[in-house]
């Protein structure tokens, strides 16, 4: 009956092994996946900073040109407009430059 006793004993301190070692497994799993969820979280946190600070790069630089394309617009309208006037200058350079040249082929 001692012998009995005693293997159920030993039985039931394997068992008790292998349902501590069952839990400590099952502590780390845990561990593992709150670790990878922290680092998951830790890691949206970043790119959600760096989103953001993307976002505002990106609205920055359109801003800027935007900006610019304002005043290249401005400059493309004004250098135009000069160009028409210069060309009519030359035009009436050209008119006033025959004239003198009849006048002095006239003499």
């Amino acid at each position: 009956m001692g012998a009995v006793i005693q293997s159920q004993i030993e039985a039931l301190k394997k068992w008790e092994q292998k349902i501590r070692e069952n839990i400590l497994f099952k502590e780390y799993v845990l561990r593992k996946i709150k670790r990878e969820e922290l680092q998951y979280e830790g890691k949206i946190k970043i790119f959600e900073q760096a989103g953001e600070i993307y976002k505002e790069d990106i609205e920055a630089l359109k801003a800027a040109f935007d900006a610019m394309k304002d005043r290249n617009t401005r400059l493309v309208v004004e250098l135009e407009r000069e160009k028409i006037l210069m060309e009519e200058a030359l035009e009436e350079i050209h008119g006033k430059l025959d004239h003198l040249k009849r006048e002095w082929a006239s003499i």
